[in-house]
């Protein structure tokens, strides 16, 4: 066979467009156009600011949370069920855990067996401490597997935290304060994420099993405790050195008036017995051999 090529059309003119009679023209007011905008779903991109405004998400998390609307509701509805403050920690829960779970076991969100209160219930036993989050992470699978609460499945396992002694956690603390003097240096310099440095002998310390939050507590607590301690001690050193530093002065000052009157005095004691050359000596000027003389200080 053979190949030929057909008219070419490149520019909107060689379609050769007009209106078609047949067609009535076709005019929408804006009331109607607002009604319809009204009565459509939240679209994914005016979705997305709005939860990046309103619960402070980051950008990667609604990438994921906004294109599937069963998703975004269901993600809206553990956050108010988490409460305040929560919203990234049950954003994360469902990114990073729910989705690979429901992907591994070839489920949609609607036939999986975690709720929205569960990832509420699971948020709030880690914030509270009562859970660390290894533990939270096994809970978590078995929860999915199960549909059962969190707190059950801590409390069946004995993945809760254990309690510490108040006194005891305050000594590892200590210990760790005081054996990382440069993470010290810098926590006090203003970096703040340099107080993680002494989280980590502090749980080894307790097996695992502190609590996170009453950890970082306590740790902020001999920080603040330690620099308020440095500040008196500073305190301390300037007031005493201003005074070492004042009292030589007038102890300086004192001298030499006491030394002027005793050699004035001493210069005049000589000038009367006629020895001006000593008196003048005293006084340290060699002229005032002849004003002795002079005033008939003989």
């Amino acid at each position: 066979g053979t190949s030929q090529s057909l008219p070419s059309k490149e520019m909107a003119h060689d379609y050769r467009y007009f209106p078609d009679p047949d067609l009535m023209p076709v005019k929408v007011d804006a009331i109607w156009k607002q009604r319809l905008a009204a009565e459509c779903p939240e679209l994914p991109f005016d979705k997305q600011r709005r939860f990046i405004a309103d619960y402070q998400l980051p950008y990667t998390l609604t990438s994921v949370l906004v294109w599937d609307r069963a998703l975004a509701d269901y993600f809206e509805e553990a956050a108010r069920l988490a409460g305040p403050g929560k919203a990234q920690a049950v954003g994360n829960w469902i990114v990073n855990d729910l989705l690979r779970e429901l992907g591994q076991a070839k489920q949609t969100l609607a036939e999986g067996k975690v709720r929205p209160t569960h990832i509420a219930a699971l948020v709030g036993l880690v914030d509270a401490g009562t859970v660390l989050t290894n533990a939270a992470k096994e809970i978590f699978v078995e929860m999915f597997a199960t549909g059962d609460e969190p707190g059950a499945i801590a409390d069946r396992r004995g993945l809760k935290a254990a309690p510490t002694d108040a006194g005891e956690l305050e000594q590892w603390c200590r210990d760790s304060i005081t054996a990382n003097a440069k993470a010290l240096a810098e926590f006090k310099s203003g970096k703040d994420s340099a107080i993680n440095a002494f989280k980590g002998p502090v749980m080894k310390a307790a097996k695992g099993k502190a609590n996170p939050k009453l950890v970082d507590e306590t740790l902020r607590r001999l920080q603040a405790y330690y620099q308020e301690e440095g500040f008196r001690t500073l305190r301390i050193f300037t007031t005493v050195a201003n005074g070492v530093l004042y009292g030589g002065v007038a102890l300086m000052v004192a001298y030499y008036v006491i030394t002027f009157w005793m050699n004035y005095f001493g210069a005049i004691g000589k000038a009367a017995e006629g020895k001006h050359e000593q008196a003048a000596a005293l006084v340290l000027d060699p002229e005032a051999a002849d004003f002795f003389a002079r005033y008939g200080l003989k």
